[in-house]
């Protein structure tokens, strides 16, 4: 194997389906563990990876039109995918996660292009997704991807939680 190969390693996609949903559920534990643990407390991690990880939520979102995908490089899981085109024209990027230990590799990056190319590809006006207002990182990510704040949101998500998030849009 030469050397380009080893440093640009093959980025696999695979679609999200009752077989392997199991796969999102474990790497999404392992993201969350690292990725929210100065954001969230421990409780509420718990609760919402329960409650939109069950495999009931997965598989309904996809019965939807959502597109839940894993990615993978060489057999090993690195992140994960769930968006969907919505009746506006707008791609709602619900979820875009990396394994913290593979960020910074242009994996992340990756990951995103794939969203926006499925957009275009689909007349898609715009992606627009949910961040944390903590998330520093990936606020970051998304800005220099050309993302702008377009509001600011806090839902109820039950047992007296809330997501505190701004919402950002790429135009298209």
């Amino acid at each position: 194997m030469n050397a380009h190969h080893s440093e640009f390693p093959i980025l696999r996609f695979e679609k999200v389906t009752i077989i392997n949903v199991d796969i999102i559920q474990s790497v999404a534990r392992a993201i969350w563990e690292v990725t929210y643990r100065d954001i969230i407390s421990q409780q509420q991690m718990d609760y919402m990876l329960d409650k939109m990880y069950s495999t009931d939520k997965i598989l309904q979102e996809i019965e939807k039109g959502f597109h839940w995908e894993v990615a993978s490089i060489d057999q090993d899981v690195v992140g994960y995918l769930d968006y969907v085109m919505e009746p506006d024209q707008r791609v709602f990027l619900s979820k875009i996660y990396l394994r913290p230990e593979v960020q910074k590799k242009g994996i992340g990056q990756s990951l995103l292009n794939r969203v926006i190319e499925f957009s275009k590809r689909n007349g898609g006006l715009a992606v627009y997704l949910t961040v944390n207002k903590d998330n520093a990182k990936a606020i970051s990510f998304y800005e220099r991807n050309g993302f702008v704040t377009v509001d600011a949101v806090v839902a109820e998500i039950g047992n007296g939680y809330v997501m505190d998030d701004y919402i950002m849009q790429l135009d298209l």
